[in-house]
């Protein structure tokens, strides 16, 4: 995708893991998860790691920001994640 978009100078693409993003707290507006819950869900420790990674993105985005997932799983499958007492997300 860097070189496909070589022409878009302000385009950036970075690779790091999800978990432990190397971002300043409150750096980002908005964030989209693009089925990554649904990879995580389907590896060891899921529901251990869904958390750090919802932890790590509610570390990152800014207050009121936005935080979107999209998923191929139901609601009711992926909301009990972001309803942890630990998260301060108002779902919509």
């Amino acid at each position: 995708m860097k070189e496909r978009n070589k022409k878009r100078k302000n385009m950036v693409y970075e690779v790091m893991d999800c978990c432990d993003m190397k971002y300043p707290d409150n750096f980002f507006d908005i964030a989209i998860d693009k089925s990554t819950i649904d990879a995580i869900l389907c590896g060891d420790n899921a529901y251990l790691n869904t958390c750090m990674m919802l932890k790590e993105g509610q570390r990152v985005i800014k207050e009121g920001g936005v935080y979107i997932a999209i998923s191929y799983g139901k609601p009711a499958t992926r909301s009990i994640h972001f309803e942890r007492k630990i998260f301060n997300w108002s779902l919509n």
